[in-house]
């Protein structure tokens, strides 16, 4: 790669591998412990049961934790604190004839996310065996997130205004300024040094492909296999991205209701459909917003909570969400427990749906057992979204190009364009800019054009959390990259059961390096044949 094609990366960025190791030797020295994370009270009673189904013993799932430099940047060990990283292993299975020399990394996307559960979670159900026969399978809280070391601010009220709540939860929270994907990947670096592999393989969702792609970026000649599914580009913080995405969720949701219809009442898995058409969709959900449908007690259903209930399905299965569609048609006739139903779904929803949709999306990796003894947890990812953003958020936002878009976005009926709407405030928000840290991580363009192995970028086509032309996007940026494009609905497509094909082509990606010359998939069939 030419001196002028380089991408001019931030100081975070231009520390190399071995530059990295020569400053913090001690980090370098620890010893992983590991212990059975089964001891520890951290695996659910499902995932017991999953591994037990798959004869796999459940004590291959460990757990440990090891401390990392808060502060990447600092010129040695004395001029930073330490901060701890909750990391977790699936040793392979058949890890004996393979000398640890093998492993595979994932990040589940937000940014915020958990992710020392997400193999794990994958595993008990079925999905990736055919890469843990021959790969340890290492998942990790990001620093800040989860039982890492973790950011502690509640997410702020109704009525505060969100560049003082970052300009707050910064102040008190140091390690805030070093949330920014870099210093993640600064991590993985050095979990990849401490685990002694040759190179760093590694699955990412979502967000979790900027993760990977800024790895490639910073440690070309120590990335391996890179899988990045569902993917976004360098500019997936900025203003234009965030309004794209909302177009992306609207047009997706009428697809899902257009899917009701031609799939899901011809298969029988719901009795009637709640619309009868798009338009009628988008009328009812109007009217509802006028005089919002009544629950059991207080709790009321309008148009913008029905519409977050929609879109929420968008994350799920076939068949949750054709019971969705059964749930409304209950609450639109009059049932009030259907009514409480999606009240008590969306509530959640409702607070992170404007971090989570704006800030390239998240894969949901499912809850792990912790998480369930925390009833802070979702709101500390919704935090941890918007504190991640803000490093990747340009210091100079093109608002006129975003306003100038949103003037000529109004031909789908469930996307209102009205100054003042959700989706308009997500995508004029500039509260990042609050931040001190604001735009200090790579926001322009990433390479892989030094690594050996070209990355492998999946695209869905009818991705509404990322969508489809980033990840061409990206595929482009990266230059040293393939692009497997999946013709199918959803976020997330490589080892979640949407696509058998999708999961033989990254099979085969991460066994021998090699990809088909065909990367074109299509989704399982939803009647099984």
């Amino acid at each position: 790669m030419s001196e002028d094609t380089k991408p001019v990366l931030p100081k975070i960025a231009s520390i190399t591998a071995s530059e990295q190791a020569q400053r913090f030797p001690q980090y370098y020295a620890q010893e992983i412990k590991w212990e059975p994370c089964v001891e520890k009270q951290l695996l659910t009673e499902d995932i017991k049961a999953g591994f037990e189904q798959l004869q796999i013993p459940v004590e291959t799932v460990e757990c440990a934790t090891i401390k990392a430099p808060l502060n990447w940047e600092a010129k040695n060990e004395a001029e930073t604190e330490s901060i701890e990283l909750a990391v977790s292993r699936i040793h392979a299975t058949q890890v004996q004839q393979l000398n640890h020399s093998q492993a595979i990394f994932t990040n589940p996307g937000g940014p915020g996310e958990s992710g020392r559960f997400t193999w794990v979670e994958a595993v008990s159900a079925g999905q990736a065996l055919d890469v843990l026969d021959s790969f340890d399978l290492i998942g990790f809280d990001p620093r800040g997130i989860g039982e890492s070391t973790p950011l502690e601010c509640e997410v702020p009220a109704d009525d505060k205004d969100l560049g003082e709540f970052i300009k707050e939860c910064s102040a008190k929270n140091p390690i805030a300024a070093y949330m920014g994907t870099s210093s993640v990947a600064r991590d993985m670096e050095l979990l990849r040094a401490l685990l002694k592999l040759p190179q760093l393989d590694y699955l990412g969702y979502s967000y979790g492909t900027m993760l990977g792609a800024t790895y490639a970026t910073i440690f070309p000649e120590n990335a391996g296999k890179l899988v990045l599914d569902s993917a976004e580009n360098a500019q997936w913080a900025t203003p234009e991205h965030a309004w794209k995405q909302q177009v992306a969720v609207a047009d997706a949701t009428l697809d899902l209701v257009k899917q009701c219809q031609s799939e899901f009442e011809p298969l029988g898995w719901v009795e009637k459909c709640p619309f009868v058409s798009v338009t009628d969709s988008a009328t009812q959900i109007a009217q509802l917003n006028e005089k919002p449908l009544d629950g059991e007690g207080e709790n009321k259903v309008d148009g913008e909570i029905l519409r977050d209930y929609l879109a929420q399905g968008l994350y799920q299965a076939d068949t949750e969400r054709a019971q969705m569609f059964n749930t409304i048609a209950a609450a639109l006739s009059g049932d009030k427990t259907a009514v409480e139903t999606i009240f008590a779904m969306d509530y959640p929803f409702l607070e992170a749906s404007v971090a989570e949709e704006s800030e390239g999306g998240a894969f949901e990796a499912p809850a792990e057992a912790t998480d369930s003894e925390d009833e802070n947890a979702e709101d500390k990812s919704v935090v941890g979204r918007m504190i991640v953003t803000c490093h990747s958020f340009p210091k100079k936002p093109n608002l006129k190009a975003v306003k100038k878009e949103i003037s000529v976005d109004n031909s789908n009926p469930l996307l209102d364009t009205e100054a003042g709407s959700t989706a308009v405030e997500t995508a004029l928000d500039t509260s990042c800019l609050q931040a001190k840290y604001v735009g200090t991580d790579i926001n322009t363009r990433f390479s892989a054009e030094g690594m050996k192995t070209p990355v492998l970028v999946i695209g869905v086509r009818g991705d509404h959390a990322t969508p489809y032309q980033y990840a061409q996007a990206l595929a482009k940026e990266l230059g040293n990259a393939k692009l497997l494009t999946l013709n199918g609905p959803g976020h997330g497509a490589a080892y979640v059961g949407k696509s058998q094909c999708v999961d033989a082509v990254v099979n085969n990606y991460f066994l021998s390096g090699k990809l088909p010359k065909k990367l074109i998939c299509e989704p399982n069939s939803l009647s099984g044949e």
